[in-house]
C-alpha cells in the first residue's frame, strides 16, 4: 500500500481541479454566447432576405440590340494574340497527354 502523500499535494490537485472545472464552465459560457449571436446573426439575415423579397421584381432586361444576338448566332470576335497562345497551349498540353495517338 502506497503512504498518502502529504496534505499540501492533495489540497494542489483539489485546486487545480477547481480551476479546470471553472475553465470548463467559462468556455461552455463562451460556447454559448457565440451561439446567440450566430442565431442573432441569422434572424437579421433571413429578416433582410424576407425584406428584399417583398420588393417589386426587377423589369425585364431592356431588348438585345441585335435581335439575332438571342437567336444563337454567335458575334465572332477578332482573335488576339492572347487567345492565339492560350489555344496553342491547350493544344500542346493534349498533345503531351495523348502522345502520338489522335487527339480531340
Amino acid at each position: 500500500m502506497h503512504p498518502s502523500p502529504p496534505r499540501s499535494v492533495c489540497w494542489k490537485y483539489y485546486v487545480e481541479e477547481e480551476e479546470e472545472e471553472e475553465e470548463e464552465e467559462e468556455e461552455e459560457e463562451e460556447e454559448e454566447e457565440e451561439e446567440e449571436e450566430m442565431i442573432h446573426q441569422t434572424s437579421i439575415i433571413t429578416s433582410e432576405l424576407i425584406m428584399s423579397s417583398l420588393t417589386p421584381p426587377l423589369p425585364p432586361p431592356p431588348p438585345l440590340l441585335d435581335p439575332d444576338l438571342g437567336r444563337g448566332k454567335l458575334i465572332r470576335q477578332p482573335i488576339t494574340d492572347q487567345m492565339q497562345e492560350n489555344m496553342r497551349r491547350k493544344r500542346n498540353k493534349r498533345k503531351l497527354a495523348y502522345g502520338n495517338k489522335k487527339f480531340p
